[in-house]
């Protein structure tokens, strides 16, 4: 059987935890996947540098390449002047996924050099807040919406703005997946538990801290409980922490918060000490949560989550967790004294968080939305 080979593109790569998906989608069979990454990446929210993650780079039908970006004046003008060239010359692509939206330069690129190498086209989008865009981005995006083959939407609003943009070709829901074997329900460490000092409740925000996320609505809401509980805020940065720490200090909850900073390896211990999560973000004109990956990590770990009724968080929630509307301190105080009151209901979103998240969002799950449409679309050639 011949094999279909997949080239796919994503600055995410950089990072291993990001290519795992693909890896699993090269073990279904008939099918050869390659990534292509650039050497680093900084992740400017963070002001941090990413640098290329030099493992698991090959399997029998895996392999991943690295290859120096031209990054220009803006994120999205970033391209591969020499290596995806050489790439799209060396094996003959059937399909390329390029996971940089509908109006990046390189999205334009692998449009432009579509017809030369006879390969099918899927493009990624992540944007779910209507925006008109600028010369040259607006080019771009009429073009790949005229040539792309089938664009993958990260979530239901996502559609919603594609369709308001005018693309009418079809579309695939394609969510972020979590790695199983990273996280899974099992027992709070003893030396977490101790050296935390958990008790009561325990209740975490994952997260960065900007003003956007919430979570000053998160504090205002426990504040006036009258339940025991542990509060364990990811303390990774943020142009919001400085306001937290004093919100937090002015609330008087200053002895029932814990903040941690393990890197995204080292989370999963700690999702396993945990009752609850809460995703609070609130929408702004720049700001709609797009998915909420720290739902899905709890629901596999066997948290119970409450959500704010933010852009994709209810979609991601579905019927195993609870929402409330954003920015509703008190709707969220509700929703946590009733998982305080109701120990049942507690252990029935945890185990229901868990069977949605392996069905929705595991590596498999999610590499078999890929797999199915790339076989749709080589059936109609």
């Amino acid at each position: 059987m011949k094999k279909i080979k997949v080239l796919i593109i994503n600055h995410a790569f950089v990072l291993d935890i990001n290519r795992k998906v693909y890896k699993m989608l090269s073990t279904f069979e008939g099918v050869s996947v390659t990534l292509l990454a650039p050497q680093f990446w900084k992740l400017t929210e963070l002001k941090k540098k990413e640098r290329f993650e030099k493992v698991n780079l090959e399997g029998e039908e895996y392999k991943v390449f690295k290859g120096w970006g031209v990054l220009l004046f803006h994120p999205s003008l970033y391209f591969f002047p020499f290596k995806l060239f050489f790439l799209f010359l060396k094996h003959k692509f059937n399909i390329v996924v390029v996971q940089e939206d509908v109006y990046s330069f390189i999205t334009y690129y692998c449009v432009f050099f579509k017809k030369l190498f006879g390969y099918r086209l899927i493009v990624d989008s992540w944007q779910n807040i209507f925006k008109v865009y600028k010369f040259p981005f607006s080019f771009f995006q009429k073009r790949v919406f005229k040539n792309a083959d089938r664009i993958n939407a990260g979530g239901n609003e996502i559609i919603t703005v594609l369709r308001q943009k005018g693309y009418t070709g079809d579309i695939t829901i394609t969510p972020l997946a979590y790695d199983p074997e990273l996280f899974f329900q099992g027992e709070c460490p003893g030396e977490i538990k101790a050296k935390l000092n958990l008790h009561g409740l325990v209740i975490a925000y994952f997260g960065r801290l900007i003003k956007e996320k919430g979570v000053q609505y998160l504090i205002e809401a426990l504040s006036k409980v009258d339940f025991d509980f542990t509060l364990i805020i990811d303390d990774i940065g943020g142009d919001y922490r400085e306001e937290i720490l004093s919100l937090v200090k002015e609330s008087g909850l200053e002895s029932r918060v814990r903040y941690i900073s393990p890197s995204h390896y080292e989370m999963p211990p700690y999702y396993k000490c945990l009752d609850v999560l809460v995703l609070p973000t609130y929408t702004t004109g720049k700001i709609k949560e797009q998915f909420g990956r720290v739902l899905v990590e709890a629901m596999a770990s066997g948290v119970a989550v409450i959500g704010s009724s933010c852009g994709e968080i209810p979609h991601i929630i579905g019927e195993t967790g609870l929402i409330f509307r954003e920015k509703d301190s008190k709707e969220l105080r509700e929703r946590l004294i009733q998982l305080n009151k109701d120990t049942e209901l507690l252990k029935r979103l945890k185990g229901e968080g868990i069977k949605r998240a392996k069905e929705k969002f595991s590596l498999e799950a999610v590499a078999e939305i890929y797999y199915n449409q790339i076989k749709e679309l080589l059936k109609e050639d």
